[in-house]
């Protein structure tokens, strides 16, 4: 909890005696100023709610509460901005979201972005992508979908908020799901060249159960050409537009490898930080 002072002690016993810490103390800062750190090497894209044009900087005054998304830019350095020009698809700027902080909101219909490409992501690659979202959607919502859906199996690769990997010819589910009143950090990591058997899910850090999975249709293989990067839905083999998120989206980070347990842990310490998300208690 952001602005919140937590106290604690220590206690050691055994059947004779018990001996006290003597009480200490921390103080949480606000929402945005998180310690940790984001991985670095091979990152394809990064998109920040408090940096809508990805230029590096906090935005001032633009743009406004309210306002809808056209463009939400890329602050990875790889320009892989996403856009909406259908004014009734566009995501709206909330400038106080949940905590306090600024955030995308895909609530209200079919709202999502798009690119004509799948920003480096070919073939069977690695990937991690780690979201921090707000998610109230009813069914599985795909917050990420990369492929050709008139492609043949395995030719899409999408994350859901229900903690699933889908492809159009398998699915892999974990729990528990990115569904909350508050923030929470997904991450979504699998390594270069594997079956689907080899894809894994996290929240909050914590590596997730998997409770089914459907793999048993071929490899999955991205086309090159004839794909595209959807944010917030996802198409079906006909073209129609198909499971979209009811959600806010504070950040959106995907790597084209996997990242350290090390990594993984600093990550989530700075998202959880900068946005208010409850990290697990460590118990000592």
């Amino acid at each position: 909890e952001a602005n919140t002072t937590y106290f604690w002690k220590l206690e050691a016993f055994n059947e004779i005696s018990s001996v006290e810490s003597v009480v200490s103390s921390f103080t949480t800062g606000d929402a945005g100023s998180g310690g940790g750190a984001l991985p670095s090497g091979g990152l394809l894209l990064h998109l920040d709610a408090l940096d809508i044009d990805g230029d590096g900087s906090s935005e001032t005054g633009e743009p406004a509460d309210g306002d809808a998304i056209v463009t939400w830019g890329d602050n990875s350095g790889a320009n892989n901005d996403f856009s909406q020009v259908t004014e009734a698809n566009q995501p709206t700027y909330v400038a106080a979201g949940p905590n306090g902080v600024p955030t995308v909101s895909f609530f209200g219909g079919t709202k999502y972005m798009m690119r004509p490409d799948t920003i480096g992501l070919v073939g069977n690659p690695a990937q991690t992508t780690m979201v921090v979202i707000q998610d109230q959607s009813s069914g599985a919502g795909t917050f990420s979908s990369f492929g050709s859906p008139a492609g043949t199996g395995g030719a899409v690769r999408r994350l859901n908020t229900d903690a699933s990997w889908r492809w159009n010819n398998g699915n892999r589910v974990f729990t528990p799901n990115l569904r909350s009143s508050g923030y929470l950090i997904g991450e979504y990591a699998r390594p270069a060249d594997q079956g689907y058997a080899e894809s894994f899910y996290y929240r909050n850090g914590v590596e997730g159960t998997l409770t089914g999975e459907s793999v048993a249709n071929g490899p999955e293989v991205i086309p090159a050409t004839d794909s595209e990067s959807l944010l917030g839905v996802t198409k079906a083999t006909s073209g129609a537009l198909s499971t979209p998120i009811n959600a806010h989206m504070a950040e959106l980070l995907i790597y084209d490898r996997l990242i350290t347990p090390e990594e993984r842990a600093a990550a989530n310490d700075y998202l959880a930080g900068k946005w208010g998300a409850k990290l697990p208690t460590v118990n000592i």
